[in-house]
């Protein structure tokens, strides 16, 4: 499923490293939520529906961004013909990092936590 991003949504910026403003971790999350329901898309098969909702719950268990983030939303971004299954594989391993981000670059000036 071909997904088109705006250069200015919130993952684009992160994906390319050039996020401005301090990083608003609960709007990406909404917006990467939306994108894996996106590319899984309604003929997700039980496995990728798992994988979705690990993704997910990941995701909401998260109070600041793994230092992965960038490489997700790149491998979101560039999604276009993905196996599904191995593109969520490969977000749930980058989500299982618990470190957390703390480059200025990606995250912006003013980091909050």
């Amino acid at each position: 499923m071909i997904i088109n991003y705006d250069s200015s949504s919130l993952i684009a910026k992160v994906a390319q490293g050039r996020v401005e403003e301090p990083l608003n971790w609960p709007t990406l999350v909404a917006q990467l939520k939306n994108a894996l329901r996106r590319i899984t898309g309604d003929s997700a098969d039980g496995d990728n529906n798992v994988l979705l909702n690990k993704c997910t719950e990941l995701l909401d268990n998260r109070n600041a961004p793994p230092f992965t983030i960038q490489r997700i939303c790149e491998l979101i971004i560039n999604s276009d013909g993905a196996d599904t299954g191995k593109l969520l594989a490969t977000v749930e391993r980058l989500l299982l990092v618990e470190s957390a981000c703390t480059d200025r670059n990606i995250l912006g000036p003013h980091i909050a936590h």
